[in-house]
């Protein structure tokens, strides 16, 4: 496949969400596989439902998610520079662009201008709704004789400018995704494609806009599959060859329902707040809809590029289960290298200043125990509370007594006289132990639960050899030399 160009063409009125991040990653999926070029092109024309914010949102999420774009605007400054020479690619800055194409829509009567008020298509509308019709442009204007057309432009009339769809015939293309797709041209809406404010709507800057950026490919969410045949008719107006189209999946939630933030969907770069992985997002979105066949869940994202097959989209809608994503997020903290977890964590801890090492071993003491790494404070507050507060009866073993939590803190005591800084790693201290253990008789239980508490102040904590080995001999040596002393002052059973 040669030449190949896609999009991903956000609209800023709102931040980006994870069925838009699901539409970047297949259309960079899809340039990437075949050697083409991924574009980023911002729709800016609805102005009443701008959001500032959105549009840094939009760059960051992308950026933070590895989805780099070829041409674009530049993250840097993305209203006055581009990277690429099809830009500007912030349709608000092409709004000449448009309006010359409709110059020629209307030469060849392939639009036309409509002076309905918004009380008229108000009015319209709900008389549709009541006799229980679709709602639909009636076609008043476009029955208007050139004359009184020209009268009303000379006056200043307020206008739009409307598509002349056939009201005849059947139009059929062949979705990628889909196959043959078949839409009766009388239930296709004269949709308006430049407002009364001289910006253009969706529709038209979209077709314009993908003819002279040379998009081969539009791969897209479903909700714009209806939006189709009105794009088709723009291009054979325009007397333009279409792009091949493929039209996403929906993503529901786990109720079958639309997906909201009750399923635990969230706008896409919230999941770095909340502990996600970039990799483990982007792993488990991929499979939101694309099969790749065999029972395989794990993918690097060359792994997903090298994979990647439109074809093998499906049509059926995807199910999004937040506990899924959960426990992707959870296997990749448990097989990432620490060097490159610690990174992602730093954020999360309170201890600023602690070094590469400790926080890699940090993290591997604890991540067999979370899902995300917002859970780091609950699992790893042994390490960052300098003096942790526990109930002195948790020192006792079930079954035991003061007496058996007393025996096995001076046992754990005499061995940790013994070691020195050198030897203290998990390794050495697993051993060490479980032999002493072993030796003494005793069961395993009575010496490492007091030695749990004491050096995590919880009955449930990370493995307790791990966390010895983050905390070091001499932290270690004195929360046991504490314990002792808050066992000796527990009353007799």
């Amino acid at each position: 496949m040669k030449n190949v160009r896609v999009r991903f063409a956000p609209s800023p009125t709102g931040f980006l969400h994870i069925g838009g991040l699901r539409t970047a990653l297949f259309n960079y999926l899809f340039a990437k596989k075949h050697g083409g070029t991924f574009i980023l092109r911002i729709e800016d024309t609805d102005a009443a439902r701008y959001v500032p914010e959105s549009l840094a949102n939009i760059i960051e999420a992308l950026q933070w998610y590895g989805l780099i774009w070829d041409e674009g605007p530049d993250p840097l400054d993305p209203f006055e520079k581009s990277i690429g020479d099809a830009g500007p690619y912030i349709q608000s800055k092409r709004k000449k662009i448009y309006q010359t194409h409709v110059s020629e829509l209307l030469e060849r009567s392939a639009a036309y201008p409509c002076f309905c008020t918004t009380e008229r298509l108000d009015s319209l509308r709900k008389k549709q709704a009541s006799e229980k019709q679709t709602p639909r442009y009636d076609g008043l204007c476009r029955a208007l004789n050139p004359s009184e057309v020209k009268s009303r432009l000379v006056s200043g009339t307020s206008h739009t400018i409307r598509l002349r769809v056939p009201t005849e015939g059947s139009l059929t293309f062949r979705d990628m995704i889909r196959g043959e797709v078949t839409f009766e041209c009388a239930t296709i809406d004269d949709q308006v494609l430049l407002k009364s404010d001289g910006f253009p709507t969706y529709h038209l800057a979209n077709v314009v806009d993908d003819h002279l950026m040379n998009i081969s490919h539009v791969i897209r969410a479903e909700e714009w599959l209806p939006s189709t045949p009105k794009h088709i008719l723009l291009y054979k107006a325009l007397e333009w060859t279409p792009p091949f189209f493929a039209h996403l999946p929906m993503i529901l939630g786990s109720d079958r329902t639309k997906l909201s933030k009750r399923h635990g969907a969230e706008p896409a770069l919230e999941y770095r707040q909340r502990g996600f992985l970039p990799q483990a997002v982007i792993n488990y979105i991929a499979l939101l809809g694309w099969n790749p066949g065999g029972d395989r869940e794990f993918f690097t994202l060359n792994q997903l590029t090298n994979g990647f097959s439109i074809e093998k989209v499906n049509k059926a809608p995807s199910i999004f289960d937040i506990q899924k994503m959960r426990w992707t997020n959870a296997s990749y903290l448990r097989t990432m290298e620490p060097n490159r977890l610690a990174p992602f964590a730093r954020k999360f801890i309170t201890d600023k200043e602690i070094s590469d090492e400790k926080l890699a071993n940090l993290l591997v003491s604890i991540r067999d125990r979370i899902e995300t790494l917002e859970e780091i404070g609950e699992w790893g507050s042994y390490f960052f509370q300098k003096d942790i507060a526990y109930d002195p009866a948790l020192l006792i073993p079930a079954p035991g007594t003061k007496e058996t939590a007393l025996v096995a803190l001076i046992f754990v005591s005499e061995v940790l006289e013994k070691m020195n800084d050198e030897d203290f790693t998990e390794p050495v201290l697993r051993d060490l132990f479980v032999n002493r253990i072993k030796s003494s008789g005793k069961k395993n239980g009575e010496i490492l639960w007091p030695l749990r508490v004491a050096i995590s102040g919880k009955k449930a904590s990370p493995d307790v050899f791990a966390m010895m080995a983050v905390l070091g001999r001499e932290v270690v040596t004195q929360r046991v030399a504490t314990a002792l002393i808050l066992a000796q002052g527990l009353k007799k059973a």
